[in-house]
C-alpha cells in the first residue's frame, strides 16, 4: 500500500503516483486498486504502475496491489520490492511562473524485505530388522526410529509427530501385497487339518525403552492412555478404551469360505477384524503423538523418536511359507509374506525410478506426519511412509548401505579460470570451484547378489541460495559429474534425472553396487555470489545426499533410506570503508581547533554477535569436518551465544572418504579460549543411543572406515 497524504485543508490537484515494482516480483492488474491509468511490464523485469487523480482531498488516499515473488525469485537475502514517487500541483502556492500552483515532487522510502528460507524437515521413520524367517511362535522384537533434520536456516516451531501403528495386520504376499494367502499345510496343531485354508494375522504391540539415562522421548498422547510409561506394552487393551481408530486394507474380500478371495476371521477377534460389504478389511490402529517442540536451523536428531514393537502371530504359532516350509509351523502359500507395522504414504521413496513388487498401501485413519510451523507461522507436513517387515526364507544377516559426502573448495589464484588453491573459507568476491565426493558403501553379506541400478537412487540437492548459488562447472549437470569406477565396473553409475524446483536442482543417480564394495561420484560445481551483490556468512553447499536402496535380504519391496546431513561454508570478503568528517564546521580564522573524525568499518562483516545458527564445514577433498554449536539436547534448546555462566552444545562431525584408509585411534580435543570449558557428553548418555544400523555406529567412534563418519558431542 502506498499512501498519499494531503495535510492541507483543501485539495491538491493533478496528482500522478508512479509506482515501480522491481525485478523478482510480479503483480496482476486485477489486484490493483484503484484501477491504474497505466500498467507496463518492462524488459528489465520491473513493472511500472501509474495512478492519476484530478484532485486529492485532505487526508489519506491509498493505492494498493498484491506483489508476488517470482519462482525462483533468486532472492539475495534482502530484496528491493518497490519504489514510488508523486507529482502534484500545490494550488495553495501560486507563483509568477506557476499561477495555478507550484508543481511538487515527493519520493516515498524504498520498500525492502528480508528473505529467509523456511524450515524444511527431512527424515525417515523405519523398522529394524527388515526381515526374519520364519515368524517364530514366541514373536520377535523390532525397533522403530525416526531420524529428523532441519535442512534450512530458520527453525521449525511447534513440531508435532503423529505415528499410526497397525495393531493387527494380515500376513500378505511378499510379491503382491494385494493377496492374502491362506494356510496350505498345518504341522502345528493336533490335527494336520486344523488350520487349513485359514487366514493368518499378526499382532503388533508397542513399548518404550528403558535406558540408563532418559534418551528417547515418550509420546505426549496415545489413544486412551492416561499415563505413558517405559516397559508397558500398548496393545488392543489400549485400543478398547480409546477412540478405536481403524485402518482400511482395501480389496475385494469375503468371509464366504472356499473362494479365491476368502478370508477367515478368528471368532475371538471378531470385534477387531471386519470385512465390509464392499470387500475391505477394517483393522485396529493406535495413534501415537509427540508434541516435540522446536527444531533449530540445520540441527538433526538420530533419532528424534524411538520405540519398540513386539510382533507375533495372533495365537503365537510359527509361520512359514511354501517356498521353504518349516516344521512344526503353519505354512502359507507363496514365497514369503509382509506384515504391516506402521501406516503412512508410499513405502518406497522415488518408487517411480525403482523396481519393486506390487505394493498395497492401507488407508490410515489419521495421517502419519511430522507437522511444524515455519518462521511465518505457516504449517508444513512431512509424510511418513508405510512400514512393513518381511517374512522371507532364509535371510542372510541383515547389513546396510550408506553414502558419505566430502568436498573441496578451490580458488583461482593464478588467473587461468580454474581453481587450484584449496581454501577453507569461501572468498566471496572471487568465487570458487567446488568438488563434491560422494562415496556409497554396501556392507551387505558377501554371498548376496549386487544392488542393480534400478534398486538404488542417490538424490543430491544443489542449492541456489540467497545471494549465492551452485552452478554446474561444465554447462549443465549432465556434463559436470564423473565416477572413478572404484569397483572396476564400467558405467556402474548413471545420472538418471535432473529435477529443478525453486531453490534447488536435484540430481538423481542410480548405481550398480556389489556387496562389500564402494563406489564414488564426483560432482563439479562453481560457487559464486550473485553479480554486483555482496554476500558473506553461512552458505549451505551440501543439502545432504539421500540414499534409497533395496534391502536385498528382504522381499522385493523393502527399501532402506539413509540421509546425509547439511554442510555449510563461511563466506568472507574484506570490504573496508572510510568515512571522514570535521568538527566544528565553522572555525575562526586564527587560533582555533578542528577535529578530523575518521570511521573505518566493514559494514557487511559477518563476525558479529547476531549470527545464528553456527555451522561451519571444512573440506579437504576426501575428508570433511563440520562444527555445529547450539541445537537441541533432549527437550532443551541451546544457542551458539551464551552469557557468563551459560552453557551450550558443540557437535563435531568427521567424514572419511580416503580410499582404503581407516582412521584409527581417533581423538578429538577441542581447544577453547580462556574462560570456556569444553567437556565431552557423558559416556553413559552416548552409549545409551544405539546406532540406527547396528553395523554403522557413529557416536564417539575412534575408528572411522573409508566411506563413513563419526559424530562427537560436547
Amino acid at each position: 500500500t502506498t499512501t498519499f497524504k494531503n495535510y492541507w485543508d483543501g485539495p491538491l490537484v493533478d496528482v500522478v503516483i508512479t509506482e515501480t515494482l522491481h525485478e523478482g516480483f510480479t503483480t496482476t492488474q486485477s489486484s490493483i486498486s484503484p484501477a491504474p491509468a497505466s500498467f507496463v511490464e518492462n524488459p528489465d523485469g520491473s513493472t511500472t504502475i501509474v495512478f492519476t487523480l484530478t484532485e486529492a482531498l485532505p487526508g489519506d488516499t491509498h493505492f494498493t496491489y498484491i506483489a508476488y515473488t517470482s519462482a525462483p525469485s533468486d532472492t539475495v537475502g534482502w530484496a528491493l520490492v518497490s519504489t514510488a514517487e508523486a507529482d502534484y500541483v500545490d494550488s495553495f502556492w501560486p507563483t509568477e511562473y506557476h499561477p495555478a500552483g507550484l508543481p511538487r515532487h515527493v519520493v516515498r522510502n524504498q520498500l525492502k524485505v528480508n528473505s529467509l528460507m523456511a524450515a524444511r524437515l527431512v527424515g525417515d521413520r523405519d523398522i529394524e530388522l527388515d526381515v526374519i524367517y520364519p515368524l517364530p511362535a514366541d514373536g520377535y522384537y523390532f525397533d522403530l526410529a525416526l531420524t529428523l533434520e532441519n535442512k534450512e536456516e530458520t527453525g521449525a516451531d511447534n513440531v508435532v509427530i503423529t505415528d499410526v501403528v497397525a495393531l493387527l495386520s494380515p500376513i500378505v504376499d511378499v510379491d503382491d501385497q494385494r493377496i492374502v494367502p491362506s494356510v496350505i499345510t498345518d504341522s502345528w496343531g493336533i490335527s494336520d487339518t486344523d488350520s487349513l485354508s485359514e487366514t493368518l494375522w499378526a499382532m503388533n504391540e508397542v513399548f518404550f525403552y528403558e535406558t540408563p539415562v532418559p534418551i528417547y522421548p515418550l509420546p505426549t498422547y496415545i489413544d486412551s492412555a492416561a499415563a505413558i510409561t517405559n516397559g508397558t506394552f500398548y496393545t488392543l487393551t489400549a485400543w478398547d478404551s480409546g477412540p478405536q481408530l481403524v485402518y482400511t486394507y482395501t480389496g475385494n474380500f469375503t468371509t464366504t469360505p472356499g473362494l479365491t478371495n476368502s478370508v477367515t476371521i478368528p471368532p475371538e477377534y471378531a470385534a477387531y477384524i471386519t470385512v465390509t460389504a464392499e470387500g475391505d478389511i477394517l483393522l485396529p490402529a493406535l495413534q501415537l503423538v509427540w508434541d516435540f517442540g522446536n527444531l533449530p536451523a540445520y540441527d538433526y536428531l538420530e533419532p528424534a523418536t524411538r520405540y519398540g514393537l513386539f510382533s507375533h502371530e495372533l495365537f503365537s504359532r510359527t509361520v512359514s511359507f511354501a517356498s521353504d516350509p518349516v516344521s512344526p509351523s503353519l505354512v502359507l502359500n507363496g514365497s514369503g509374506g509382509s506384515i504391516y507395522t506402521n501406516l503412512g504414504g508410499h513405502p518406497i521413496p522415488y518408487h517411480e525410478y525403482l523396481s519393486h513388487g506390487i505394493v498395497h498401501i492401507p488407508e490410515s485413519p489419521e495421517p502419519s506426519v511430522v507437522a511444524y510451523r515455519d518462521v511465518w507461522s505457516r504449517t508444513h507436513e512431512m509424510e511418513l511412509r508405510t512400514v512393513f517387515y518381511d517374512v522371507v526364507p532364509f535371510p542372510p544377516p541383515e547389513f546396510h548401505a550408506v553414502v558419505n559426502t566430502t568436498f573441496e573448495m578451490m580458488a583461482d589464484r593464478d588467473g587461468d579460470g580454474r581453481g587450484e588453491t584449496r581454501v577453507l573459507d569461501f572468498p566471496s568476491r572471487e568465487g570458487a570451484d567446488l568438488t563434491f565426493y560422494l562415496k556409497s558403501w554396501s556392507n551387505f553379506d558377501p554371498a548376496m547378489p549386487p544392488l542393480e541400478k534400478d534398486e538404488t537412487l542417490i538424490a543430491q540437492g544443489m542449492f541456489r541460495g540467497r545471494g549465492f548459488q551452485l552452478q554446474p562447472m561444465y554447462g549443465d549437470w549432465w556434463n559436470s559429474w564423473s565416477s572413478p569406477e572404484l569397483q572396476g565396473v564400467a558405467d556402474a553409475t548413471i545420472l538418471t534425472d535432473v529435477v529443478t524446483v525453486p531453490a534447488y536442482d536435484y540430481l538423481y543417480f542410480q548405481q550398480y553396487l556389489e556387496s562389500q564394495q564402494r563406489e564414488a561420484i564426483y560432482i563439479s560445481a562453481t560457487l559464486g555470489a550473485y553479480p554486483d551483490f555482496h554476500r558473506e556468512g553461512v552458505m549451505k553447499i551440501d543439502d545432504g545426499a539421500r540414499f534409497v536402496y533395496h534391502q536385498k535380504a528382504a522381499g522385493p519391496s523393502r527399501y532402506e533410506v539413509y540421509d546425509g546431513h547439511v554442510q555449510a561454508v563461511f563466506g568472507l570478503s574484506s570490504d573496508a570503508r572510510v568515512h571522514k568528517a570535521v568538527a566544528p564546521v565553522l572555525v575562526a580564522t586564527y587560533d582555533d581547533q578542528v577535529y578530523h573524525l575518521m570511521h573505518i568499518e566493514d559494514p557487511w562483516d559477518p563476525r558479529c554477535t547476531g549470527w545464528d545458527p553456527f555451522i561451519k564445514s571444512y573440506g579437504f577433498g576426501d575428508t570433511a569436518a563440520t562444527v555445529y554449536v547450539g541445537g537441541r539436547h533432549g527437550t532443551e534448546l541451546l544457542w551458539p551465544r551464551v552469557g557468563a555462566g551459560g552453557e551450550t552444545q558443540i557437535r563435531l562431525e568427521i567424514r572419511n572418504n580416503q580410499d582404503s584408509i581407516t582412521l584409527t585411534n581417533l581423538a578429538i580435543t577441542p581447544t577453547a579460549p580462556a574462560g570456556i570449558t569444553v567437556t565431552a557428553r557423558p559416556t553413559v548418555e552416548t552409549e545409551a543411543v544405539e546406532p540406527l544400523f547396528f553395523d554403522f555406529p557413529f557416536l564417539h567412534q575412534t575408528e572411522v572406515p573409508d566411506g563413513w563418519r563419526t559424530v562427537w558431542y560436547y
